[in-house]
């Protein structure tokens, strides 16, 4: 049976409070599901479909809430004890920030960026610590900078949640760094290359490869260039010497991994821990 007034009490304790209560989740900016919100109403004996919601609403001397543009979701539009982002809730984050991920997905981060996945949001936090124990939830850990300057700047948006964790959208793998590995852009790729073919020698181990080699990664404070082949798979560790072709076959020195994951598990982990000192 339909009670509005225990209907609107229900619905506004849950979206506002505890939308645990119903077995509801609401996200980050407190959207639940309006079909489960629904049927949690039904199980509570408030016989309620979806035209009721609205005429309801309207009642009210002031909105209380809000559907989403196709109707499949409902939040309050005030009121939140639980911490919920508003729309205006955006403002501007530190110079830099940080994202826990784990040696598996370096690769894909490389090759697209860092991507919400099945979040709404890529999750980011303000310290390395935060960022260490979220990168433990899925693996071996890695420390992803985000240069969040530079993302405000350029229109993206960040939200911050009361426990300290940043919100935004999709990050470009040009703003993005593995210190002490730098993100490379189209200029270093072809410059870095062009230098790798001078210097190697016809015995070189990738003297005859280098027209499937793309520089992925770089540190600026050696000469150390991380080279994916695009034929096999493999990675290349080169440490660039900045002369002329190389009379000895083992300069420029190189090491190969057979993936991004034995590289990143083998030396990027070992990197970080010297950067940080963690």
């Amino acid at each position: 049976m339909f009670d509005s007034l225990q209907t609107s009490k229900l619905i506004s304790y849950w979206l506002r409070h505890n939308p645990g209560d119903a077995n509801l989740h609401a996200d980050e900016f407190g959207w639940v599901s309006t079909e489960d919100l629904l049927k949690a109403l039904n199980q509570r004996g408030q016989e309620t479909a979806i035209g009721d919601l609205h005429t309801l609403n309207l009642s009210f001397d002031k909105i209380r809430w809000e559907f989403s543009d196709d109707q499949s979701g409902i939040r309050a539009t005030h009121g939140h004890s639980i911490p919920v982002i508003l729309p205006e809730g955006a403002v501007e984050p530190p110079a830099v920030l940080f994202h826990g991920s784990s040696s598996k997905s370096l690769e894909s981060i490389i090759k697209t960026g860092l991507q919400p996945m099945s979040r709404r949001f890529v999750h980011c936090s303000d310290t390395i610590d935060m960022a260490i124990e979220a990168g433990k939830r899925h693996g071996k850990p890695i420390v992803v900078e985000i240069d969040a300057e530079n993302l405000f700047k350029n229109g993206f948006l960040f939200y911050k949640t009361s426990e300290n964790v940043w919100l935004t959208n999709a990050v470009p793998i040009y703003d993005l760094s593995f210190k002490p590995w730098e993100s490379v852009d189209k200029q270093e790729k072809d410059g870095f290359l062009r230098q790798l073919r001078q210097e190697i020698a016809e015995e070189h181990i990738l003297f005859n490869k280098t027209a499937n080699l793309e520089l992925v990664l770089r540190r600026y404070d050696c000469d150390d260039c991380l080279f994916f082949d695009r034929s096999d798979w493999k990675i290349y560790l080169v440490h660039l010497v900045w002369q002329g072709r190389q009379a000895n076959s083992n300069f420029p020195m190189t090491k190969v991994y057979t993936s991004f994951l034995t590289w990143a598990e083998n030396k990027l982990t070992t990197d970080q821990k010297d950067w940080y000192l963690i």
